[in-house]
């Protein structure tokens, strides 16, 4: 039977984070913590019977979606409205994990206020454990999931059929049992966008905290590795060679001021392979110079596989399964980590 005992954990203090974990880049203010990025969220352990996750309110032109974890189920909940919230009923007042992310790209973050449990004797628990590997992904749509889940014949975006879960960044971290970070922002290139537009280059994106906000301290979280998913949507933009080989490379120095003992993947290939022979290149230039921990990995095209394009061209989930496979085995043989 529900009981009415309930403890509450609000985020416009979390100067104590002994009872939770965070997931990717956020910030917190006194209305509460804001989650911009991919993957972004909360993860705590709590006992009792039911928990709430408050939201400020929301009414974008499309709902943010945010997809929890808990015990060993998971669910997907639309957050929309005055006063959105998540309710987890749990059958049994003990010991539960909740792990809770935004899984969809919006211009604005969403703001977690509050966590409400209750039971018996409801109580927050130490937070879980960090994990002993830690991987950050910086890219576009691909790495967001823009269209994961969608069919292959949908030509407009929505953010119900956007899943951060089900791309390869996210499988590939489950895989290696690693903590992960994705910056992505869908639509951006190294110089120009898929509109051949300027937009947020990733040299731009790297340094920002929250979406379109500045200011990130790369020191407070340092990967072991760095993938970066990058250079697909300067084909439509009209990037040249010369200048992808120059900006890129411009890229990889600022990636290995702030991480300067991460391996850095540059991955490349699964919408176009034109930037192919120029970005390994690149890399066999830097490693020549001296840096023997950055590394280029092509993938082959969505379109040459059976069955892996959703939305409007992009990769679904069978390709987030196969690249997810190619990447894990690379990355497990690089750091001698045996699956």
């Amino acid at each position: 039977m529900f009981c009415n005992e309930y403890k509450e954990m609000s985020f416009s203090d979390i100067a104590d984070n002994s009872y939770y974990r965070i997931h990717g880049r956020t910030e917190a203010d006194e209305n509460g913590l804001r989650l911009s990025w991919s993957n972004s969220g909360i993860e705590f352990l709590f006992n009792g019977n039911r928990a709430e996750l408050h939201f400020g309110e929301s009414f974008a032109d499309q709902p943010y979606y945010v997809k929890v974890f808990i015990d060993k189920g998971q669910q997907k909940y639309c957050i929309d409205g005055k006063s959105p919230k998540i309710l987890l009923d749990c059958q049994r007042n003990t010991c539960h994990h909740v792990k809770a992310l935004l899984i969809t790209e919006n211009n604005s973050p969403l703001l977690l206020k509050k966590i409400t449990i209750y039971g018996k004797t409801p109580e927050f628990l130490p937070k879980p454990e960090d994990k002993k590997l830690k991987l950050e992904f910086m890219g576009d749509s691909i790495t967001a999931g823009f269209g994961v889940v969608a069919a292959k014949d949908q030509d407009t975006f929505y953010t119900y059929e956007e899943d951060s879960t089900q791309t390869y960044a996210f499988l590939t971290a489950e895989k290696l049992d690693a903590d992960l970070r994705t910056i992505c922002v869908s639509g951006q290139g190294v110089w120009k966008n898929c509109a051949g537009e300027t937009g947020y280059r990733f040299e731009k994106i790297f340094d920002m905290s929250l979406r379109a906000k500045d200011g990130y301290d790369h020191s407070a979280w340092q990967p072991d590795v760095m993938i970066l998913n990058c250079g697909t949507n300067d084909v439509p933009g009209k990037t040249t060679e010369e200048i992808m080989y120059t900006e890129g490379s411009a890229l990889i120095d600022k990636v290995r001021k702030a991480y300067p003992k991460a391996h850095i993947i540059w991955m490349y290939g699964m919408m176009n392979s034109k930037f192919t022979e120029t970005l390994d290149r690149l890399v066999a230039d830097k490693r020549r110079e001296g840096d023997d921990k950055i590394h280029f990995l092509h993938v082959d095209e969505i379109y040459s596989q059976k069955n892996e394009v959703g939305a409007i061209g992009h990769p679904n989930v069978n390709a987030s399964v196969r690249v997810s496979g190619i990447l894990s085995r690379y990355i497990a043989n690089l750091l001698n980590i045996e699956r």
